[in-house]
């Protein structure tokens, strides 16, 4: 009888530790596909603003006539980076 009872605390013991496993899998991979809708909401949300930014610095440097130097500062970018922003046409 006591390897009956041992058997079936062993076979408990198991299924607990199966389904924790199981349950634990399945948040992981809730969570990974949630991680990713978030970095594509990101990066989509990152394009716009990049446009955002781009638009204003042709604006400011062509209208404005604030020079690359400056916006340069300004942004972080390099001086390069500025003037092919400022020079690209609008559709690139």
């Amino acid at each position: 009888m006591t390897n009956d009872v041992d058997d079936l605390l062993l076979q408990a013991r198991q299924s607990i530790e199966h389904n924790n496993q199981e349950r634990d899998y399945e948040a992981t991979q809730s969570g990974l596909t949630e991680t990713i809708k978030e970095l594509d909401n990101l990066k989509k949300m990152s394009e716009e603003f990049t446009m955002i930014r781009n638009n204003l610095l042709k604006k400011l440097y062509n209208q404005h006539s604030v020079s690359a130097l400056k916006l340069s500062a300004v942004t972080g970018l390099s001086r390069q980076m500025v003037h092919l922003i400022v020079k690209e046409d609008n559709n690139g």
